[in-house]
């Protein structure tokens, strides 16, 4: 990577390479599996089937919502 500064107008430039190395990255917050996988499974604290809430065997959450208590 390449930086220069502008003498005249302070305007700073980058060129070349500017992707940045994961492994590179320092001071890195610790990412749950779900929030690189995106995997139902993979969350703690999951909703659970109940009354008013079912969940398929592919994941897929339905609710049942009283149109009464909408209002």
């Amino acid at each position: 990577m390449n930086i220069e500064i502008d003498q005249e107008t302070n305007v700073i430039s980058a060129s070349g390479d500017l992707a940045v190395q994961w492994d590179n990255i320092t001071n890195k917050p610790d990412f749950k599996p779900v929030a690189t996988s995106g995997d139902y499974n993979d969350l703690i604290n999951k909703l659970k089937p109940g009354k008013d809430v079912s969940i398929s065997e592919d994941n897929v959450i339905s609710i049942a919502i009283d149109s009464d208590s909408l209002e």
